[in-house]
């Protein structure tokens, strides 16, 4: 085995937790792992969390289909991937830690901007490898 991939899996094990802890008020700055509260009316630390659980997560899903060989369909893939995992932390923690009402707003507008991706990696993706031949 490689080292790039042994070294890939290292990391794999070390962000899935790093991403997924903070929906369980902790959070690993590393090597350290250290309980948080997230108050409701720091709003920064909300998006903080949220922002970073899903570069995590959007790193994990890459090392992932790096070591099973599998490649993006489009150029919109990685930006998709990144807007649906900040969706799914957003969402969690703001229904977890009852942050204020305005936030939703900030959901909706990357749901809305989730559905534009959606359409326009389908639509790269079906066209990607039209002229290849």
């Amino acid at each position: 085995m490689k080292l790039t991939k042994i070294l890939m899996i290292v990391l794999l094990f070390w962000m899935i937790p790093a991403a997924l802890i903070p929906i369980f008020d902790l959070v690993v700055w590393f090597p350290y792992v250290s309980p948080t509260n997230i108050p409701t009316d720091d709003l920064a630390n909300h998006r903080l969390l949220s922002v970073r659980s899903a570069a995590f997560l959007t790193i994990v899903y890459f090392i992932i289909n790096h070591l099973r060989q599998k490649k993006p369909l489009s150029s919109v893939s990685p930006i998709f991937v990144y807007v649906n995992c900040l969706l799914l932390f957003s969402t969690i923690l703001l229904i977890k830690n009852s942050g204020p009402t305005t936030e939703w707003l900030t959901v909706i507008f990357v749901a809305i901007f989730s559905g534009i991706l959606f359409f326009e990696n389908k639509n790269e993706s079906n066209k990607i490898f039209k002229d290849a031949w």
